[in-house]
């Protein structure tokens, strides 16, 4: 009987679709260029990195990111998306798309966010975020930009 379960158990782990967190790339601040083509930089604590890619819409991002990185892109853990151009149209096909939480931070950058993640001009992910707890850097969730 003990047996049976733990081949029970064993099996739901296996169909649960759990893959190795190494595997994974975790975004924790995405900048969104919009135009043609939409440009994308994604920052992740992982190893500290930013990769970047472009596509022809922003729905495309997963793909793009994976297609220069060579991993798969999982936006849980994006807590904060800095968007120059229309914020309104990303943050709305991204909420859809459930690629953003509602309550991920969103910033309106006026000149190119991709360039300005890409080149070390914008604060880390943990720089920024201080300066919106503490009111410093104005700053909206997306349903608040949507709504």
């Amino acid at each position: 009987m003990k047996r049976c379960i733990a081949m029970i158990l064993f099996s739901a782990f296996l169909l649960s679709g759990c893959t190795d967190i190494r595997e994974r790339r975790l975004p924790d601040l995405l900048a969104v260029d919009t135009g043609s083509p939409v440009r994308f930089a994604a920052h992740s604590t992982q190893d500290d990195s930013v990769i970047t890619a472009a596509a022809d819409t922003a729905l495309q991002m997963p793909e793009a990111l994976q297609n220069t990185d060579g991993t798969e892109i999982s936006t849980g853990h994006l807590t904060m998306l800095a968007v120059s151009g229309d914020p309104c149209a990303v943050i709305e096909s991204y909420l859809q798309a459930q690629y953003l939480a509602p309550t991920c931070k969103v910033l309106s950058v006026q000149c190119s966010a991709c360039a300005m993640l890409k080149n070390g001009v914008m604060p880390a992910p943990a720089e920024l975020q201080a300066a919106v707890d503490t009111g410093m850097l104005p700053c909206r969730t997306a349903d608040t930009v949507i709504g």
